[in-house]
């Protein structure tokens, strides 16, 4: 009788708990893929903000290539082209292509595109400049949140796990009597 009302007990309380998480979970979800979308935007601004230094003040190089390779280090892909031509890019060609090239002709024209997604990789695009006018156009490519349970991440740390150097084994004395 005993082992009748524990398993009762059990199996009440995990659907009690199934019913109760799942239907958090989907709005947590939603919520999740909205930000990695913003967090994406933002970074692409920031590309673009240094981009506009370079193509329409004249000034040196140097920060938008730093905003590249920082681009690069976190996992994206990025592209900053001017009216006419592919001015600088990180390494990854994700950011380039087809689609770069249409999401660069509608920003340059001063409209917001649709963003698509190009060898598996979420594209977003910024004016470089003025919106109505930009001096030229970025495009930063990121790969899709993924949807598996050991994938989500808490918006404090870095995007992606960094593989991380372990000390050298220790050389410890040994643990027999001296003798």
């Amino acid at each position: 009788m005993t082992r009748r009302i524990a398993w009762t007990l059990v199996t009440l309380t995990s659907v009690l708990l199934v019913l109760a998480v799942v239907p958090l979970a989907v709005p947590l979800a939603a919520r999740e893929r909205v930000a990695h979308r913003d967090s994406q935007r933002a970074a692409t601004r920031v590309i673009a903000a240094a981009a506009e230094e370079h193509l329409s003040d004249g000034k040196p190089a140097t920060l938008m290539r730093k905003e590249l390779n920082a681009a690069a280090r976190a996992g994206d892909c990025a592209a900053v082209s001017d009216s006419s031509r592919l001015v600088a890019s990180t390494s990854c060609k994700a950011a380039q292509g087809e689609e770069a090239e249409e999401l660069v002709a509608d920003v340059l024209r001063g409209r917001e595109p649709e963003p698509p997604e190009s060898k598996g990789r979420l594209l977003t695009a910024e004016p470089a400049g003025d919106v109505r006018e930009p001096a030229g156009a970025v495009v930063l490519a990121r790969p899709p949140l993924r949807s598996t349970p050991g994938s989500r991440r808490s918006g404090l740390g870095p995007r992606r796990s960094v593989p991380q150097r372990l000390p050298p084994p220790c050389c410890c004395p040994s643990t027999s009597p001296a003798g």
